[in-house]
């Protein structure tokens, strides 16, 4: 005759069974935690990099606009203020205003960037930026762990160009002083961008091919015609 198991093996079988149980699945959970970890930091790095790769993509795009435009390019040691073809945080097609800005942090240096919302109306009235014309919420494009940074700017005239000269250092846009006369109706974006720390070392640097003139406005075309 076969002996079955007492009620006390039963409980003891079941006691054992429960506490695999518990420890696969606090495995599992803690697998679950890691790989989450594991995802969020790995969005996170993409974001930053996508980020990085759109604003480098949108400055370099920059280009000339007409000196009575607000949204002709313009550079402080903090500040840039230009229009590009390659917006990041609106559709692509038409040119948009963007600020780039160097803001202090805990710690650090973030570059955030901004685009200018189009305000009421055909875009190309000469009287300045309208009243409604906003700026986005904006993204950090970078963060440095250094402070005391600074744009610099770099900028190759015709005359330094046929010399065979270096392109000259500025610390703003425009230059004060020696900008070419083609100019003299439109401000087109300087060849270089930099961001350099408190020692002139440059920690970011983005080139642009904005010397081409500004695109045809709806009021030229009458006064073509």
């Amino acid at each position: 005759m076969t002996r079955g198991f007492t009620l006390l093996e039963t409980l003891i079988a079941l006691v054992i069974a429960s506490i695999t149980s518990l420890v696969l699945l606090q495995s599992i959970m803690a697998v679950a935690r890691g790989t989450a970890g594991i995802d969020i930091a790995l969005a996170g790095a993409l974001e930053t990099e996508f980020s990085r790769e759109a604003v480098s993509d949108a400055l370099a795009a920059s280009v000339a606009d007409y000196l009575d435009s607000p949204g002709a390019y313009t550079g402080s040691t903090t500040r840039i203020s230009g229009t590009t073809r390659r917006p990041v945080l609106t559709p692509h097609g038409l040119p948009t205003r963007f600020v780039l800005t160097l803001q202090p942090e805990a710690g650090g240096t973030a570059l955030v960037y901004q685009e200018v919302g189009q305000p009421a109306g055909d875009g190309n009235e000469r009287t300045g930026p309208r009243e409604d014309s906003t700026l986005t919420n904006g993204i950090v494009a970078m963060r440095f762990d250094a402070q005391d940074l600074e744009f610099r700017f770099a900028y190759q005239s015709l005359s330094r160009l046929y010399d065979r000269e270096p392109a000259e250092a500025l610390d703003a846009w425009p230059p004060e002083a020696g900008f070419d006369p083609w100019y003299d109706y439109y401000r087109p974006p300087p060849t270089l961008v930099m961001i350099v720390d408190a020692e002139d070392q440059v920690l970011w640097a983005i080139t642009s091919t904005g010397w081409n003139a500004p695109p045809i406005r709806g009021r030229d075309l009458e006064e073509i015609l």
